[in-house]
C-alpha cells in the first residue's frame, strides 16, 4: 500500500523532467477525510493508503493528485499533472462548495518565502477599475521580471511614490538552499497557494511550503483570537471578549460607495454580500461571508475600515478581504494592531520552520 516515502519518491524534483506541483485548499469541513473527498470527487476516483491522513484522487487518465490532510484546515495537493489541468480541477470544487477557500498570502508573506532566498523572478497584478472611488496615480499594474535582480527591482519601484500602492505580489521564484537539504531548489509560489519546485528533493519542496503555511495559519490564528464571544463568568453573568479588527488605508478614500460596491457584490474574489448605510462620517455595512455563511459588520470611513466579526467566522475570511484589498485598492494598507501588522509581515522566519 502506498505511504509517505512513495509519495516523496514519486514527487522527486530532482528526477528529469519531474516538476511537483502543490496546492494549497483550507478545508471548513467537519467530517472526516474520506467523506469530504467522497462529496468532492465519488469514491471510484480515492484510494486509501498507509497513512490515514494521505489519499490518492484519480481524475481521469492524466490526472492524480496524493491528497495530505496531515495539517489540519490547510490541505496539501500534490501531483505531476499539468498545472493548468490540476489548478482547472481544483477551482472547479472550490467554486462550487463554500466550506472550501484558497489561502490568501499577503504580499508581505511572498516577499520572504525562505530565509536568504533571492528572489529571481516576481509577477505583480494590481488592478483598481471596479473601484471608482480609487484615485491612484496607477490604477493597474502588472509587471513579470526575470533575473538574479528581480527582487530588486521590485524594491526599487516601492520607493516611488507613483507605484508603491499598486505593487501587490502575485507569484514569486525564488533560489532556495539550506545544508540540511544539500541541494538547492527553485521554488514558485502565488499568492493563492499554488508551489511548483524544480531540483532538489521533495523533502526541501515540502518544507518551504510548511514555512509559507505556518507564516499565514498564524495570522489567520491571530485574526481568529480576536473575534468578538459572550464568555459566562463564575457566579453569574459574562462580558464580551475579542476586539474589532482595523486595517489602516495608506491615502484617503474619495469615494466609499465606490469602494463598498466593488466589495460587497457577492462575487470573487471577495465571496461578500452586504447592505450598507451611510451617516456623517462613515458607512456601516451589514455583511455575510459567502464562505463559511457567518455575518461581519464593517464600518468604513476615508482613512480606514473596522471589522467586527462574532465567534465562529473563519480567520480566512479576514485575510482574504486584506489580500484582496492589496490588488485592487492599496498595496499599502496595514492592520492597526501591531501583532496582527507582525503576523501578516513577519520578520523572524524561524516562525516558518
Amino acid at each position: 500500500m502506498s505511504s509517505r516515502s512513495e509519495l516523496a519518491r514519486r514527487m522527486n524534483p530532482g528526477q528529469q523532467g519531474s516538476n511537483p506541483k502543490t496546492f494549497v485548499l483550507e478545508v471548513h469541513h467537519p467530517s472526516s477525510m474520506d467523506d469530504v473527498l467522497h462529496d468532492l470527487w465519488g469514491s471510484e476516483s480515492l484510494q486509501e493508503t498507509a497513512d490515514s491522513h494521505l489519499r490518492i484522487v484519480r481524475l481521469g487518465s492524466d490526472l492524480e493528485f496524493w491528497v495530505d490532510g496531515l495539517g489540519g484546515r490547510f490541505w496539501r495537493f500534490h501531483t505531476l499533472g499539468a498545472a493548468a489541468d490540476a489548478h482547472r480541477a481544483l477551482k472547479k470544487v472550490v467554486d462550487r462548495h463554500r466550506w472550501l477557500d484558497w489561502p490568501w498570502l499577503p504580499t508581505e508573506q511572498l516577499r520572504y518565502v525562505w530565509p536568504g532566498a533571492p528572489i529571481r523572478q516576481v509577477s505583480t497584478s494590481f488592478d483598481a477599475s471596479d473601484f471608482s472611488g480609487s484615485s491612484m496615480p496607477t490604477s493597474r499594474l502588472r509587471l513579470r521580471a526575470s533575473g538574479p535582480d528581480a527582487g530588486a527591482l521590485l524594491d526599487q519601484l516601492g520607493t516611488l511614490r507613483s507605484f508603491s500602492r499598486s505593487i501587490s505580489l502575485s507569484g514569486v521564484q525564488i533560489r532556495a538552499h539550506d545544508e540540511a537539504f544539500g541541494a538547492d531548489v527553485d521554488e514558485a509560489v502565488t499568492r493563492d497557494g499554488r508551489f511548483v519546485a524544480a531540483g532538489g528533493s521533495f523533502e526541501f519542496h515540502e518544507a518551504i511550503v510548511s514555512g509559507v503555511i505556518a507564516r499565514y495559519e498564524a495570522l489567520v490564528s491571530a485574526i481568529e483570537s480576536r473575534l468578538l464571544h459572550w464568555e459566562q463568568i463564575d457566579g453569574g453573568g459574562g462580558v464580551v471578549r475579542g476586539t474589532p479588527i482595523t486595517i489602516l488605508f495608506s491615502e484617503p478614500v474619495s469615494d466609499l460607495n465606490g469602494m463598498i460596491e466593488g466589495v460587497f457584490n457577492s462575487r470573487l474574489p471577495f465571496r461578500l454580500w452586504g447592505t450598507y448605510e451611510h451617516d456623517d462620517m462613515s458607512v456601516l455595512v451589514d455583511a455575510v461571508d459567502l464562505h463559511v455563511g457567518q455575518t461581519l459588520t464593517f464600518q468604513f470611513t476615508p482613512a480606514s475600515v473596522t471589522m467586527m466579526a462574532n465567534d465562529g467566522t473563519c480567520g480566512n475570511t479576514v485575510a482574504r478581504f486584506v489580500s484582496n484589498l492589496q490588488h485592487s485598492f492599496d498595496a499599502n494598507i496595514r492592520f492597526a494592531d501591531e501583532e496582527l501588522q507582525a503576523a501578516m509581515a513577519p520578520t523572524d522566519m524561524a516562525v516558518a520552520q
